[in-house]
């Protein structure tokens, strides 16, 4: 039933159903009502007590259909995004806390056009992946998921999962806080995506390929995502991603057997761009069978991909790396910039109204519960009764 609170279909549907029950009821009732007032035409007493009640029937009638159409419409309002906040506090975040991060995903709903349930079903998704971050934390990498998969063009729900990849990897080493991190993250993934031609979806496909190897040996976030980018010039994401995992986890190894130099003279690794020089030094711009045969030996097939193809491309790639290091503000800017048009004014509209009337609907949660719960208490009784006292209750209730 995840999707039940964006149907307008199930609204209309429940909301008529409930109606046709109050008042058919009601309809039945005064049925009743009529015969009996026939057998009852010698007392006049008693038939202006009946009338009473009668019409008592029918105010009390329209009632309960208003408030099963007013119930059925905030539960149709709330199902979906109080399910969302319920699954974040099941992961120890404050209920006030989660409280603020669902107004975050109402803003993001205006500012991104991104729906207040994907923000907050992504947002379950980043703290699950990184348990350590705080409710801001986790408003900040959300927020900075928003902005990316608009500037982008990728999938929410795809990226929340990268981000957290992503934080796992390169987060510690880059001595950025969490919130930092995050819009780094979408700083450089924005920038690449601009810069390669791709889009958000391809880039993650790189990402999640490459696995944690390059991180692990110090490699930077922006670093890498250059290079993920130039190789996809020439390979699909799967691709490139999977030939750099196979390179840098033979870096030690593979150095060492051609005898080339990979480390500075602080004995850090050098960036990639000055390893293909070296190796450039040794083979030259173009390799014979023999030297193509020395590099499959030290990296293995997969892992020599990379050199063969960026080779070539030792000086474009250094200017990509460093290039990389000065993105800040590109997600945000590429972000409005899709945002300017009718499709963006009205993703925002749409999702900033749900947003608006989902906060409305909030607050009556309270009373909400105690209705929903009070039916649930009735629910559970019945069937607690004997079958005989349950289909005598069933007969009456036709």
């Amino acid at each position: 039933m995840a999707g039940i609170a964006g149907s307008s279909v199930f609204q209309l549907g429940a909301v008529l159903y409930l109606k046709d029950k109050a008042q058919g009821a009601v309809a039945g009732a005064m049925k009743n009502f009529g015969a009996l007032r026939k057998e009852l035409e010698s007392n006049d007493a008693a038939i202006k007590k009946l009338d009473r009640s009668a019409g008592a029937m029918k105010i009390g009638g329209a009632l309960v259909a208003g408030a099963a159409t007013a119930a059925v419409s905030l539960l149709a309002l709330r199902y979906q995004s109080s399910e969302l906040e319920a699954n974040l506090r099941s992961l120890d975040i404050p209920s006030d806390q989660v409280d603020a991060l669902s107004r975050s995903a109402g803003k993001a709903a205006v500012e991104f056009g991104i729906s207040k349930e994907t923000y907050l079903a992504g947002a379950y998704d980043i703290k699950s992946a990184v348990a350590s971050l705080d409710a801001s934390g986790v408003e900040a990498f959300s927020t900075a998921v928003a902005a990316t998969a608009r500037a982008t063009k990728g999938d929410f729900a795809q990226l929340s999962k990268t981000f957290g990849m992503v934080y796992n990897q390169f987060g510690e080493a880059s001595g950025l806080d969490p919130a930092a991190f995050a819009m780094r993250t979408a700083d450089v993934f924005s920038a690449a995506v601009k810069e390669y031609r791709t889009d958000g979806a391809s880039l993650e496909q790189a990402f999640n390929s490459a696995g944690a190897s390059a991180s692990k040996l110090g490699i930077s976030l922006g670093e890498q995502t250059a290079v993920l980018g130039t190789l996809m010039n020439t390979m699909n994401p799967g691709e490139a991603g999977t030939a750099w995992k196979a390179f840098t986890g033979k870096i030690d190894t593979g150095f060492n057997s051609l005898g080339v130099n990979y480390k500075g003279i602080d004995g850090k690794l050098l960036s990639t761009s000055e390893l293909l020089t070296n190796l450039k030094t040794k083979f030259g711009d173009a390799l014979d069978p023999a030297e193509l045969s020395q590099l499959n030996s030290a990296f293995g097939e997969e892992g020599a991909r990379v050199v063969l193809n960026l080779i070539g491309q030792t000086d474009k790639l250094g200017a990509a790396i460093d290039k990389m290091k000065n993105v800040d503000g590109t997600a945000q800017a590429m972000a409005a910039t899709n945002l300017e048009s009718v499709a963006g004014a009205w993703d925002r509209m749409q999702h900033g109204m749900r947003a608006f009337f989902d906060g409305v609907a909030k607050g009556s949660d309270g009373p909400l519960m105690a209705m929903i719960g009070g039916v649930n208490y009735l629910l559970s009784k019945f069937q607690a009764l004997s079958p005989e006292t349950q289909s005598m209750i069933g007969s009456v209730v036709k």
